[in-house]
């Protein structure tokens, strides 16, 4: 199984991955994570301060499609590289729960494509959360995982709230 985190620009907070948590830029810290867990590949459009792949993509559906084609093995976890607070049990929670199917974290406004463990489907979509739903993927309550887990960093008040949160608990960010 592969992880892989998408490194993408946001039009919200531009460089948002490469915000600083602690000294560390926030793509590091989910990549460290992920990364001592199982093997990962950061896809970015530009350059990042962990190991990656240039991301050649249009959007993120292109993506997953094209890395299910890649990854014959069946399964590939996506993981938010702007979610920096997760824990590792929360990773685990979702590969428990989506051995046979693959699973997704699920919010009262529905499923979160990030931190989602993917399996194949030939279902032709626009949206990762349209995919998820029509390929009945394991729903994992987000209540289930750690409190701050599904957090992501989107805009600058986000990135103020994520300072604050890694100076209260810095054991969040490793």
């Amino acid at each position: 199984m592969i992880a892989v985190i998408p490194v993408k620009w946001s039009s919200r907070l531009p460089g948002k991955h490469m915000l600083p948590l602690r000294g560390r830029p926030i793509v590091e810290i989910v990549y460290r994570k992920v990364s001592d867990l199982m093997d990962c590949v950061v896809l970015s459009k530009y350059e990042v301060s962990v190991p990656y792949e240039k991301d050649r993509s249009e959007n993120i559906l292109d993506l997953v499609s094209r890395l299910m084609e890649e990854y014959s093995d069946g399964f590939m976890l996506i993981g938010g590289g702007d979610m920096p607070f997760f824990l590792r049990e929360d990773i685990a929670t979702i590969l428990r729960a989506g051995q046979a199917q693959g699973a997704s974290p699920t919010t009262p406004v529905g499923p979160e494509p990030m931190f989602t463990l993917y399996r194949p489907c030939a279902l032709k979509v626009r949206r990762l959360s349209d995919y998820i739903v029509g390929c009945r993927y394991r729903q994992v309550s987000a209540s289930s995982l750690s409190p701050l887990a599904l957090f992501n960093v989107n805009t600058p008040e986000d990135y103020l709230r994520a300072r604050a949160i890694s100076s209260e608990r810095p054991d969040l960010i490793l």
